[in-house]
């Protein structure tokens, strides 16, 4: 998904939560910040720091890539972080709930990350309207899902053979 719509989704995840200050802008930021490990994966591969360059070989990648931040072993280390630093204060801020409202963020991002998936397959018209460049088979679907969770691809092709 473009990072214009996961920073509007984003937006829209804070005014529903502005009750919880600077918290919900941690969401904020870590909704859209998790899509990091895309540029970090590109300057590791390419040895070029160059942000457009980084876009466009992520758009234009036929293979996909398995993303650090993006699965759902780095969402437990998240929430086991958040249990450790349970009630440790710093400047008035409790960091555990820091690392839970971090927490939210990247799920809110992967929820919308998956709903994407589930819209290239189901309705490639409207994914192709939003941005998508090329359509991709289920097959090809399944690949970038599966690297993208680090999930077994058995487990997902039974979940999409309906």
């Amino acid at each position: 998904m473009l990072v214009r719509i996961h920073v509007l989704l984003s937006l829209f995840f804070l005014v529903f939560y502005k009750n919880y200050g600077i918290y919900s802008v941690v969401a904020l930021i870590s909704s859209v910040l998790i899509d990091f490990d895309h540029y970090l994966i590109y300057v590791i591969r390419k040895k070029d720091l160059c942000l457009r360059n980084a876009i466009k070989c992520h758009v234009d990648s036929k293979k996909p890539i398995p993303l650090v931040f993006h699965n759902v072993y780095f969402m437990l280390f998240v929430y086991l972080l958040s249990i450790y630093f349970k009630d440790v204060m710093i400047y008035s801020f409790d960091i555990g709930i820091v690392f839970r409202f971090m927490l939210y963020g990247f799920l809110y991002h992967l929820f919308f990350d998956i709903l994407y998936f589930f819209m290239m397959l189901f309705v490639p018209d409207l994914a192709y309207k939003l941005g998508v460049k090329k359509k991709y088979t289920k097959k090809q679907l399944v690949e970038k899902l599966s690297m993208r969770l680090f999930l077994n691809k058995k487990f997902l092709t039974r979940f999409f053979s309906f």
